[in-house]
């Protein structure tokens, strides 16, 4: 019995079947039309039902047949509706159609594909446009958009409170009508993200992509996702369409600081790594010049005032100077270990010549085997003392190392903390409704706004900074109030990084 259903199952992969009985191995019996799937069948029941049944579940298949030339002319008919559903021309669609139906002026079907032929030609005629899967008219569609935008904006004001269960509800009410409004599909993303849920965020944010191909904030969002899953030259190239779309933005450029920052050698060494440091670096500068107007100051992937600022290269050349003995001390034993590891080396090739020579032969010619040397014992006394002392440099490496890492935990301000960003709320695409004028979308400055003018009255004092402060201490006390860029200052050029 097994043999048999085994040959018909070969028998089936071979050619398109239909079958009106799946007999299963625990005794279900499903009716129905089959097709062959990579690791067994679909079933589709009378009413439409699609089942996956794996091979190794069907006990037996009896077949009905394989269907006369009207099956199979219907089966032509039922795949090019299917096909022509992505299109959103409908004179594309009526050129399909066309050729179908010169191609099947014999077939019994040729009737209900004039009728579709006839239907396409109405949408052509009367200007319709497709809105998710419906063709309506121009003003329908504007009406539907219109309505798709209050919907949005609801779901915005949700999302900044962070109701995220009502904004996701919102959203999947203005996608109902139209699932490609890159409004909501910008807010979906924003909301999966939120939720943990990696995989459909950047699905919504591909979508928006798709919808919108030079949307920064939607890419910067992409580059963000991408980076977490580990995609890192991939975010990178993602990165770079960002800059190109929206160039000057701080956000993203923050983003991009901290993403070169965190490539490991060899990634930052790879043509796309090079080319998005390349156009960072060019538009970093002409950002640190308008920042600076408004007394701002590049710090890693993040921005200070000027007093702040002048506190915290004090502290990092305080730590720097550290670092540097460090390093010294770091290189010297390093080399220390290196011409110990090659003393053992010599010392070891000598003991395996010695090793090799005391083979020899007598007058006989019978083998002989002498002791070795007394050197050879001196050698092998070398080598373990050698190991000992080559057992407490790596100890003295580690122990720098570790004396490294405290010394760069006393900056004040880290200069990088390892988080990548996306653009929230603010950066939704604000779409105008067909046949009224654009709206600007909402993140489109390429410079960031001013700080806010505070209130008459004294000064406010800069943002504290977290961390060890001890540095800024012994450097003359906190953080002073924001002091304007003086007219010649200039963006500080990127330094050679340290080696640990």
């Amino acid at each position: 019995m097994r043999r048999q259903t085994l040959l018909a199952v070969a028998f089936l992969i071979a050619l398109p079947v239909r079958a009106d009985l799946l007999l299963l191995n625990d005794g279900t019996r499903m009716e129905g039309d089959i097709k062959k799937a990579a690791d067994g069948w679909f079933l589709t029941d009378r009413g439409g039902k699609i089942t996956h049944v794996p091979a190794e579940s069907v006990k037996s298949i009896q077949l009905t047949g394989r269907g006369d030339a009207k099956d199979a002319a219907a089966e032509k008919l039922a795949s090019l509706r299917r096909s022509v559903e992505a299109f959103n021309d409908p004179k594309i669609v009526v050129d399909r159609y066309e050729k179908f139906v010169e191609a099947n002026k014999n077939q019994p079907i040729l009737a209900d594909a004039l009728r579709d032929l006839a239907t396409w030609h109405e949408r052509v005629e009367k200007g319709q446009v497709k809105v998710g899967t419906k063709w309506v008219s121009p003003e329908e569609r504007a009406a539907l958009q219109e309505k798709a935008l209050l919907v949005v904006d609801q779901a915005r004001e949700l999302l900044k409170q962070n109701k995220l269960r009502d904004a996701d509800a919102a959203v999947n009410r203005a996608l109902e009508p139209d699932p490609t409004n890159a409004s909501a599909l910008y807010l979906k993303g924003l909301i999966a993200y939120r939720q943990d849920n990696i995989p459909a965020a950047r699905k919504a944010f591909e979508a928006v992509k798709e919808a919108m191909p030079d949307y920064g904030p939607a890419l910067n969002n992409l580059a963000v996702i991408q980076w977490r899953q580990n995609q890192h030259l991939a975010a990178m190239a993602v990165y770079h369409q960002a800059m190109l779309a929206t160039p000057l933005n701080k956000e993203l450029l923050n983003n991009v600081a901290e993403a070169l920052n965190s490539l490991t050698d060899d990634q930052k060494k790879s043509p796309v790594a090079q080319k998005a440091q390349k156009l960072w670096a060019e538009q970093d500068a002409q950002l640190q010049q308008k920042m600076m107007a408004e007394g701002w100051y590049r710090w890693g992937a993040t921005w200070v005032d000027k007093a702040t600022f002048t506190k915290l290269e004090a502290a990092e050349k305080v730590v720097k100077d550290k670092l540097s003995k460090l390093e010294d001390d770091f290189t010297d034993a390093q080399a220390k270990n290196d011409s110990i590891d090659g003393q053992i080396e010599q010392n070891r090739l000598a003991m395996r010549a010695m090793e090799g020579n005391r083979l020899a032969y007598d007058g006989s010619g019978k083998p002989v085997l002498y002791p070795l040397p007394p050197q050879y014992f001196e050698y092998d006394r070398a080598n373990r003392r050698l190991e000992v002392q080559r057992a407490e440099t790596l100890k003295l490496i580690e122990t720098l190392r570790a004396k490294a890492q405290v010394v760069k935990q006393q900056l004040p301000l880290p200069k990088f903390n390892g988080v990548q960003l996306v653009i929230g709320v603010e950066g939704t695409p604000a779409i105008a409704p067909m046949g009224k004028p654009a709206v600007a979308p909402a993140v489109v400055t390429p410079v960031t706004p001013k700080p806010p003018v505070p209130a008459p009255g004294p000064a406010p004092e800069a943002p504290k900074i977290d961390g060890p402060a001890n540095l800024l201490d012994e450097l003359g006390g906190g953080a002073k109030k924001a002091t304007p860029a003086a007219a010649g200052d200039a963006p500080k050029a990127p330094e050679k990084p340290l080696k640990y």
